[in-house]
């Protein structure tokens, strides 16, 4: 298989993540994908969840239209910052802060100006804390929660083929019209969107409200409690709910387990198993290459049942466990594009969040 054809794959403390970029189609050249971790808010942001010392994010972003990565990369620099800027957040008002990030990152990038008048992207969000996970969803990727081996959807597909009658209500109402191929446009609209809600397009979006847009920027959000049994989050763009149910993505990879390795002047975390396993890395690449289906795929990975004992060993070690990062492609330097990162952690407390920071030759030393 051609190096640009394999699937990169990132490891953080509490989550693994892979992109696949089938470029044997030429929607395919450019990769509009993106996704961003933030284990800790509170380390990386110096604001807490009301009284909530541990909350982290999860978010996978899935660009379309010609500049679609534009907003991608958008996304994923923004909206974790615009979610700790909430006044929601502080309050410990997460859903109120959620559905505020999405906005006001929707009108940050509108008014930088940036080409986004017929492309955007889709996002969904997942914030975990000790005792709830909350997802923010805007259009067709999707989260999905694993329990006890059994999938279950937390968040719905806001696309024309999938719209409930309510969704389908609201577009009517805001001036849109359904196409005989599932498609969202308008009197004078650039083209179609098979989305009803995103991020951009803002062809769909006249001045106003949210609430009165064509194509929504504003987030459905679910509220679950957490509670034993429950194995992993998986965030993933359309691109593998395409050929593949909810279920069958759930029964590719196998829960990792959590393990540290000290070393005299670093900490490792790391999963002994990739949680985006090995197996689901080769059946991804099989379904995406094969005649039937021609997206691309990105995927977050959270190990729910690790995530507390990473936190718990970080904080009786007196460590940061803190990751922001996101670019989602490994670097060219170190020669090939399936790379496992890790997160290093000094015994000082300092955080290396990804090797992109991290000069090969110190890289070396230390390990």
């Amino acid at each position: 298989m051609a190096p640009e054809e394999s699937v990169p794959c990132e490891d953080f403390a509490t989550c693994g993540a892979a992109q696949f970029q089938n470029k044997n189609f030429p929607k395919n050249v450019k990769q509009q994908d993106s996704y961003f971790v933030v284990e800790d808010m509170a380390n990386t942001f110096g604001v807490r969840l009301g009284g909530i010392d541990r909350v982290a994010l999860y978010g996978v972003v899935d660009g379309h239209g010609e500049c679609g990565e534009v907003c991608a990369a958008f996304v994923r620099r923004h909206l974790p910052t615009q979610l700790a800027q909430s006044r929601h957040f502080s309050e410990g008002q997460l859903e109120s802060a959620l559905v505020e990030a999405f906005v006001q990152t929707d009108l940050l990038q509108q008014s930088a100006g940036l080409p986004l008048w017929a492309s955007g992207a889709c996002v969904t969000a997942a914030a975990v804390t000790p005792t709830s996970i909350v997802v923010a969803n805007c259009g067709d990727c999707r989260c999905v929660l694993a329990e006890q081996g059994a999938a279950h959807d937390l968040s719905s597909d806001h696309n024309v083929q999938s719209a409930t009658p309510e969704e389908r209500r609201r577009v009517l109402a805001a001036g849109g019209s359904f196409t005989a191929d599932n498609r969202v446009t308008t009197g004078g609209a650039p083209g179609r969107l098979a989305t009803t809600r995103s991020l951009g397009d803002y062809w769909a979006k006249p001045q106003g409200p949210a609430e009165g847009h064509i194509v929504s920027g504003l987030p459905e959000i679910r509220t679950i409690m957490r509670r034993p049994g429950q194995q992993f989050l998986l965030l993933a763009s359309d691109g593998i709910f395409g050929f593949m149910s909810s279920q069958e993505v759930v029964s590719l990879p196998r829960p990792c387990e959590f393990a540290e390795e000290a070393k005299p002047t670093v900490l490792l975390f790391y999963c002994s198993d990739c949680p985006t396993s090995k197996r689901a890395m080769d059946e991804l690449q099989k379904l995406s290459t094969s005649a039937k289906y021609k997206d691309a795929v990105s995927f977050l990975l959270v190990n729910l049942e690790g995530l507390d004992k990473a936190r718990e060993f970080a904080a009786a070690n007196r460590l940061k466990s803190t990751v922001w990062h996101g670019a989602g492609v490994p670097p060219e330097a170190y020669g090939i594009r399936y790379v496992p990162h890790k997160t290093l952690i000094a015994s000082t407390g300092s955080v290396v969040t990804n090797f992109d920071d991290l000069d090969l030759n110190v890289l070396a030393a230390l390990l």
